[in-house]
């Protein structure tokens, strides 16, 4: 009879052993199961940026370098120079330290016809930089001959004047 009480203990504090291991092996199973698919997850992660990197330099080459923005000035001049338009430019953003601007903004004036500005605006939207256009005014000048400005420029016959407030996309 003791033996028997002895074997009944012994019985009880083996299994309660093993139950107790078993559940803490499936919630450490459960945590293993969990870790692994996050490691596939940060896998494929990986694999996705890998294929994605070149793509994400070409967004980087479209915004205009905000320390550098030379390159970007003399494209718009080539353009006007293509699309046969008078050009100025002046770069009317105010830098303000407590405020990051995502842009830098500029003035463009054109002189020309008003089809050579329907081109250099085309040229301008297909341009490799990103760019918004804000305003743009077109006037009429010299519809009977050759006109001046009020800043005393001379305008060919029928030609426009274009102001064009744009903010160049930077990085």
């Amino acid at each position: 009879m003791l033996n028997l009480a002895i074997l009944a203990v012994g019985g009880w504090f083996l299994t309660s052993k093993i139950m107790s291991s078993s559940s803490q092996l499936t919630e450490e199973k459960g945590v293993l199961e969990t870790t692994q698919k996050n490691w596939e997850q940060i896998s494929h992660s990986q694999k996705e940026l890998q294929l994605i990197k070149p793509e994400l330099a070409k967004i980087d080459a479209a915004f205009v370098p905000k320390d550098q923005p030379i390159e970007f000035i003399n494209l718009l001049e080539d353009l006007a120079q293509r699309t046969n338009n008078l050009f100025e430019i002046s770069l009317t953003t105010v830098s303000n330290p407590k405020k990051k601007e995502d842009g830098l903004s500029f003035q463009i004036r054109l002189t020309g016809s008003f089809l050579n500005l329907m081109h250099f605006l085309n040229y301008m939207q297909n341009m490799k930089y990103r760019i918004q256009i804000e305003s743009l005014d077109v006037s009429a000048y010299g519809a009977g001959g050759a006109s001046t400005t009020k800043e005393g420029k001379q305008i060919p016959a029928n030609s426009v004047l274009s102001t064009i407030s744009i903010k160049a996309l930077t990085n």
